[in-house]
């Protein structure tokens, strides 16, 4: 009995070790998730900036990533400066391309981090199951031999 209450325990303790381990790992990656896609934010960000010309208040909504449409009616007002003719058209075209991938991206990293934030909620509710699991074996371990608990 001593022997399977001692196997019984080294399985609990390598349970809570697997699972702090796996905490611990995906932690650092979404934590790395979230770095990598803040990099990729304010290089996108200043890349506008850089196209624009302007200052970041004047093209940034006031939610983070709400990027303001480039139209051709903003290009008509003046809005985006630049040579006249052809080379306006051009650059008009290319920001608005632009800021069609930058929108793309935008979308597809929101999903990642739902994605994480899901993942993260799957594994809190496995870990408490697991919890409980290892709760119920050790009173069941200490109803049968009340000296190894």
């Amino acid at each position: 009995a001593r022997k399977a209450g001692a196997h019984l325990a080294e399985r609990l303790r390598a349970a809570a070790r697997a699972r702090a381990e796996l905490r611990r790992r995906l932690q650092r990656e979404t934590s790395d998730a979230r770095t990598v896609r803040a990099r990729r934010k304010g290089a996108a960000e200043h890349r506008i900036l850089a196209l624009r010309g302007a200052s970041p208040s004047a093209s940034f909504g006031s939610a983070p990533g709400d990027f303001l449409d480039l139209s051709l009616a903003s290009a008509a007002s003046g809005a985006l400066g630049g040579g006249a003719g052809t080379g306006r058209a051009e650059r008009l075209e290319a920001l608005s391309r632009e800021n069609q991938q930058l929108k793309r991206y935008m979308s597809e990293h929101r999903l990642s981090a739902r994605h994480l934030h899901d993942l993260g909620g799957q594994m809190q509710r496995s870990l408490a199951s697991m919890e409980g699991r290892a709760s119920n074996l050790r009173q069941h371990s200490a109803a049968r031999s009340p000296a190894l608990v």
